[in-house]
């Protein structure tokens, strides 16, 4: 399936494109793909998602490092265990 993303839309607008071209082109693969403005638009949507989604992993994963860290230091401290 061809969507034209934001890079899409980057690449046109700075090869001198105008937001008027990027509209034409839009209507044009929407017509070839037989997409309505909605199918359209939860295409987009889904692509963003999965971007999301992988984004709250990668952050969820840091903070409970973080957090497994500071309770082993805290525990290292408050139990007087010495490492090496």
């Amino acid at each position: 399936m061809i969507i034209l993303g934001s890079d899409q839309e980057n690449k046109l607008l700075a090869k001198g494109g105008n937001y008027m071209e990027l509209s034409i082109q839009i209507k044009k693969y929407r017509t070839e793909l037989h997409l309505s403005q909605e199918e359209l638009h939860k295409a987009v949507e889904v692509g963003k998602r999965l971007y999301q989604n992988i984004l709250k992993v990668i952050i969820s994963v840091g903070v409970a490092a973080i957090i497994c860290f500071l309770i082993g230091v805290l525990m290292c401290l408050f139990l007087n265990l010495r490492i090496l």
